[in-house]
């Protein structure tokens, strides 16, 4: 197990405890992880008026077939049958005292999982709560997103895509796709350099510490900051 996988574990069951002191303090959380585009503005407004406990989004892979007929469905929430395999990476959780044990059980044994949907499904299952999923065609995996063809044939109902399911550069890919991928507004000060940059690095064949070398390094000997 290498250090850069326990920095991300710890981030992720640090993700699960802010969300369990947010509910805590009578609040309902809406989160998301970093790697998300949103393409339109998605309707949160009545997120409380489902009466469910949990919200979630879809981690079915391979699922075409099962996410496809949700392409002909204009509500942005739908049953539970969506996301039976759920994921962490776009949730909402309401305030109350079952989510907040719920929560305060995955926190617990996060570190003892590979990851925070994996805490967060063992809770479920000791406390059975009621939940709905985002439509998981308006609310894309990177999975259905890049390899299942909603990219290609039903991009247009995209409110949200998750570049899961791909790690380093290919979420890069995923964002690109989606029309989310800004390079000059990402890293301003690079702006000028980036063209210059990107002979430089085979971006595809790095890992994000060698990449992360060679930036600083091209930045080191070029003299900008």
């Amino acid at each position: 197990i290498n250090a850069e996988y326990m920095g991300y574990k710890k981030i992720m069951c640090t993700k699960v405890g802010i969300t369990r002191h947010l509910a805590e303090l009578g609040y309902n959380v809406i989160g998301f992880d970093a790697d998300i585009a949103f393409r339109k503005v998605p309707q949160f407004d009545d997120l409380d008026d489902h009466q469910s406990d949990f919200i979630l989004s879809s981690d079915q892979h391979p699922g075409a077939e099962k996410t496809v007929p949700y392409c002909y469905n204009n509500e942005h929430v739908v049953s539970s049958e969506a996301c039976q395999d759920f994921c962490a990476g776009m949730y909402y959780v309401a305030s109350k005292p079952k989510t907040i044990s719920i929560l305060r059980r995955a926190e617990r044994v996060c570190p003892y999982s590979n990851t925070d949907q994996e805490s967060l499904h063992a809770a479920f299952r000791h406390f059975k709560p009621s939940f709905k999923c985002f439509n998981p065609c308006m609310y894309a995996n990177g999975y259905t997103w890049m390899w299942e063809g909603l990219s290609t044939n039903y991009s247009e109902k995209a409110v949200m895509v998750h570049a899961n399911f791909h790690i380093g550069t290919g979420k890069q890919g995923v964002f690109e796709k989606t029309g989310m991928w800004h390079k000059k507004c990402l890293y301003p000060k690079l702006a000028l350099y980036m063209d210059e940059l990107e002979k430089h690095i085979i971006w595809h064949r790095q890992a994000p510490g060698e990449m992360r070398k060679e930036v600083f390094e091209y930045i080191r000997n070029h003299k900008t900051t």
